[in-house]
């Protein structure tokens, strides 16, 4: 059995800026404001783990519903956000917490319509920025122990974010280069710890 090949879109690693790293209960009554500034560049030319001089991505045609194989060769998207993260204590195990991600920022740099030597072209005009998707949910500690903390959330995430910018040429840009997502969506997670030391 042959897998299927696995097309990726331009800055599609941009998920790894939501970290999720606040997965802990606050105190009653504390309330914990993080302000945090994320940043990836994504320059190195893969496939899969090997290094490679030149990647081809498909470009997602909106006005017609389909994808562009082979589209455009990648040079470099550049992903920053700046986010505030809320968590309130409203009981020793439940926790509400929000997430704010007041700059989603991607700088992108392609060669555009590759291989039409009429109209192939240098682009970096086609990033986007502006407010992305609000987080709103609920933590609650469901086992706690000295060395121990099983938590489960329940987030929804809500459009808050524009998601139909559109690049240099006029169209709707890439669905992972967008700010927002355009979905409302419920998130489930459940986040363990352990702690080594002191034994």
């Amino acid at each position: 059995m042959i897998a299927p090949s696995v097309r990726a879109t331009c800055g599609s690693a941009n998920c790894f800026l939501v970290t999720g790293t606040q997965e802990g209960v606050s105190a009653s009554g504390i309330l914990t404001v993080d302000l945090s500034y994320r940043f990836i560049s994504q320059s190195r030319k893969l496939s899969g783990t090997k290094e490679v001089g030149e990647v081809l991505t498909p470009k997602v045609d909106f006005e017609n519903g389909v994808l562009l194989l082979d589209h455009h060769r990648e040079i470099r998207t550049q992903n920053t956000l700046v986010q505030v993260d809320l968590s309130y204590g409203v009981t020793p195990r439940l926790t509400l917490a929000g997430s704010l991600p007041i700059i989603n920022q991607r700088d992108h740099e392609h060669w555009d319509d590759v291989g039409d030597p009429l109209n192939e072209h240098f682009t970096r005009e086609d990033g986007s920025s502006g407010f992305g998707d609000v987080r709103l949910g609920a933590r609650y500690a469901l086992f706690v122990r000295t060395k121990d903390l099983l938590t489960g959330a329940l987030v929804i995430k809500l459009p808050t974010g524009a998601y139909t910018l559109h690049d240099s040429e006029g169209d709707i840009n890439e669905p992972t280069i967008q700010p927002g997502t355009g979905t409302t969506d419920v998130i489930l997670s459940a986040h363990y710890a352990h702690q080594v030391v002191p034994a």
